[in-house]
């Protein structure tokens, strides 16, 4: 099992100009630096996040050749587009192209996490079509550039009102009409343990739910709910969601999605990271055993 950490382009490139790469930079210094540690931490991947349209190609491109040259897998927090005309044409992914190319040839497989759009002067319903037909077009451009690509719609948590993606079987209802087996859900386990506190998810997913997750964010809650907080020992849900998982089969990435921006002075920022990516750890290593465990009385 894979432990990953999500990290944002800015600071990867070393212009740190987003209050989270500053961060990064101030508890890590040089991305290089960080990229080392982190490994050495047992840290195997790293998601890119933040980066766009607006996005050098070259530069992201530099960013990937650096993960997959410190021994590490990428993985990719990408975005749809509401313009279904074309997703990986040079005019909606002209950023990604090159690294594409670059991982199809050192990595293979890629994963890419995508949200399920959203406007708050739509109809849930009419943004579930939306997000259908831009699903749609993303996995053709796919297949035909050939990429080895796999898409992973996230489920969002709970925000006041009813939009895609924030339940389990909202999800369920975009797989249906989509028909393609080779996209799935990231179970990003700080939303739904967030929407679980709201009252508006069951704790535990459905077994259709399950068996369809093919990437996975991690985070803890702050007192007040707050996400993409540190793991801590309290953090049950996580321990929860690895062992809801294990009956399916999910051989995956574990990511920690975690933004030290928002934790004050309440975590330090390199002890929250590596005392998160030391808890998960703890998580992973008590789920194999209880795995092997299983396998003996078996």
């Amino acid at each position: 099992m894979t432990i990953g950490l999500s990290l944002p382009l800015g600071y990867l490139t070393g212009a740190a100009e987003t209050a989270n790469g500053k961060c990064l930079s101030e508890a890590f210094g040089k991305p290089c630096d960080c990229l080392a540690e982190l490994k050495d931490h047992g840290v195997g991947s790293v998601e890119l996040k933040r980066f766009g349209p607006g996005s050098s190609a070259d530069s992201v491109l530099g960013v990937a050749q650096n993960i997959v040259g410190s021994g590490m897998r990428l993985t990719l927090h990408g975005y749809l587009s509401g313009d279904t005309a074309g997703h990986l044409s040079e005019d909606v992914y002209p950023e990604l192209l090159p690294t594409l190319g670059y991982l199809r040839d050192q990595q293979g497989e890629t994963m890419m996490v995508v949200h399920a759009l959203v406007d708050p002067d739509t109809s849930c319903d009419a943004m579930t079509k939306s997000t259908v037909r831009a699903l749609e077009r993303l996995a053709e451009s796919i297949r035909q550039r050939s990429f080895p690509v796999r898409v992973s719609l996230e489920i969002n948590r709970y925000h006041g009102v009813e939009a895609p993606g924030t339940t389990y079987d909202s999800l369920l209802g975009i797989a249906r009409r989509l028909g393609d087996p080779d996209i799935g859900f990231c179970w990003d386990m700080g939303h739904t343990r967030s929407s679980v506190l709201q009252n508006r998810l069951p704790a535990v997913p459905p077994p259709e739910f399950l068996r369809k997750v093919i990437h996975t964010h991690l985070h803890g809650l702050s007192p007040d709910g707050d996400t993409h907080w540190p793991l801590t020992e309290s953090s049950s849900h996580i321990a929860s969601g690895v062992g809801q998982l294990r009956p399916f089969g999910y051989a995956g990435t574990y990511n920690l999605e975690l933004y030290p921006m928002r934790w004050g002075s309440e975590h330090a920022v390199r002890e929250g990271i590596l005392g998160s990516v030391l808890c998960l750890r703890e998580i992973l290593d008590k789920a194999q055993e209880a795995a092997g465990t299983d396998s003996d009385r078996g």
